[in-house]
């Protein structure tokens, strides 16, 4: 098995993009910053990938809780 490292979030997401196609499955794991993959890699998903369905994407982003900045879970 072989293993890429990258340091940046956007990096990977970027070329996990570019290797997933049609009926596969994206799974993004991780102790923090996963509400942030989340939003980043859906906003990446609308710019990279022509025949997804932009109204699902756009409405996940809009009504779902990713990506909050202002997500607090401990003080």
């Amino acid at each position: 098995m072989s293993v890429d490292y990258y340091n940046e979030l956007e990096d990977v997401l970027c070329t996990s993009l570019d290797h997933v196609g049609k009926g596969d499955i994206l799974l993004i794991t991780g102790a923090r910053g996963m509400d942030y993959g989340a939003k980043t890699v859906l906003e990446m998903l609308l710019e990279k990938k022509t025949l997804v369905k932009r109204d699902a994407v756009i409405d996940v982003l809009n009504k779902k809780i990713v990506g909050m900045d202002d997500l607090k879970l401990v003080e």
